[in-house]
Parts: structure tokens; sequence; C-alpha cells
């Protein structure tokens, strides 16, 4: 019996990868405004990503 071959799934708008490199341009922190708060995202020194509140 041959197994079957996985289905594709479907992309959407909501699928795209952002690279941290646009993202950063360069910087270390970046600010997120999310449902009226402001979330603040940073590369360690370990080149860790760190969201906070």
């Amino acid at each position: 019996m041959k197994p079957e071959t996985p289905k594709p799934t479907k992309r959407t708008a909501h699928d795209k990868t952002l690279l941290a490199s646009e993202l950063f341009q360069g910087r270390q922190e970046i600010r997120i405004a999310f449902n009226r708060e402001i979330y603040r995202l940073r590369i360690t020194r370990n080149q860790k990503l760190i969201l906070t509140k």
C-alpha cells in the first residue's frame, strides 16, 4: 500500500514571516503597540528575543 502524500496547507496573509533584521533595522529594541498597550521586543547579548510589557 502506497503512503498518502500530505496535502499542502493553504497559505493566508496571516502566514507571512517577517525578518528580525527588517523589524529592528540595526536597533537592539523596538516598541510594539497592541490593544492599547506598548510592548518592548529586544535582542539580548545572547541573540535571544525578549518581549516585555
